[in-house]
């Protein structure tokens, strides 16, 4: 459907894919081609009320921060009388995407290898270790919502309902626009082996029979370079992968009084999985790992059953 824009680079000694954050082209590559340059970035932060961390006299998160170190703050913001949560100290995403930065945190890789790889390895101890932590942060510490906490609440970090959150780039507008408590960011907390953030992009290409394909190219690098990434900016407060704009980024001002936290983010970047047949199984991958996290099934159980189904579709192309 796409064709390769290797042609296009050869001949435009103007456009320097050495302007854009490394993993965010990677993302794009398929077999060594390039097919797809990146318009938008979405990394993973924490996120975090600081009214709450000063109305607890702690002390807001580090790019020092460990896992276990937020799971301890976790503890200490949650609000808790009886059965009845006001405040919980932590939320984050349940699919694979947003659990990838714990699982690459910890050491643990998903499959053998990112780009059309051979089988599924959640079954493996890292991958293990890394989700039964995020498991008990529910069923354990009970910092995280359950699906039966959430019934009939309208919990948000907006709202003030959660005291930290995993937080998408991708969604600083919302914060920006619907928090009226005061909130900042931070780097993720690092894990056992490193500090990991997914890289989700929104990607453009050039159709194969393109009519015009030079006039398509100029239009691409116009969108992706710096008077696009300075539109994009300027409306979704987000980020883009054009390091030439992040001076631009940082001059749009607080909120978020730690823009830096989001361009040292950008070093912690990895492309998603390059797995085919994930596409058409993502529902029920979502589906499985949301079991898993509401004690429904364990996790070996889980990661076994995810193995046999993803190494089934990739042994049928």
């Amino acid at each position: 459907m796409y064709q390769s824009l290797e042609p296009f680079l050869s001949r435009d000694r103007s456009f320097k894919l050495d302007d854009y954050q490394p993993a965010t082209i990677e993302g794009g590559r398929w077999k060594r081609q390039l097919y797809f340059l990146p318009s938008f970035l979405n990394l993973h932060l924490l996120a975090y009320n600081a009214d709450l961390f000063r109305q607890r006299n702690l002390p807001f998160p580090t790019s020092q921060w460990t896992v276990e170190r937020l799971r301890e703050t976790a503890v200490q913001l949650t609000e808790r009388s009886g059965e009845q949560t006001a405040v919980y100290g932590f939320d984050h995403g349940t699919d694979l995407n947003n659990l990838l930065p714990w699982i690459w945190g910890n050491g643990g890789e998903v499959f053998d290898r990112n780009e059309a790889p051979t089988r599924s390895t959640m079954a493996t101890p890292k991958v293990m270790e890394a989700l039964q932590l995020i498991v008990d942060l529910r069923l354990k510490q009970r910092v995280v919502p359950t699906a039966a906490d959430r019934a009939g609440r309208a919990l948000s970090f907006q709202s003030g309902g959660f005291a930290m959150q995993q937080q998408g780039a991708s969604g600083l507008s919302g914060l920006v626009n619907q928090a009226k408590f005061e909130w900042d960011l931070q780097l993720l907390p690092r894990g056992a082996a490193a500090r990991a953030a997914i890289g989700g992009l929104i990607q453009m290409g050039i159709p194969t029979g393109t009519k015009q394909p030079q006039a398509a190219w100029r239009f691409l690098t116009y969108l992706i370079g710096p008077a696009g990434s300075l539109e994009m900016l300027r409306a979704h407060q987000g980020m883009t992968p054009h390091q030439p704009s992040y001076a631009e980024f940082l001059k749009l001002g607080a909120p978020p009084r730690n823009r830096q936290a989001v361009l040292d983010a950008m070093a912690t970047v990895r492309p998603l999985p390059k797995a085919a047949p994930l596409e058409s199984k993502y529902p029920e991958y979502t589906r499985l790992l949301g079991d898993m996290l509401e004690g429904q099934r364990s996790v070996p159980e889980t990661c076994a059953e995810i193995d046999r189904m993803m190494n089934a579709a990739i042994a049928g192309g």
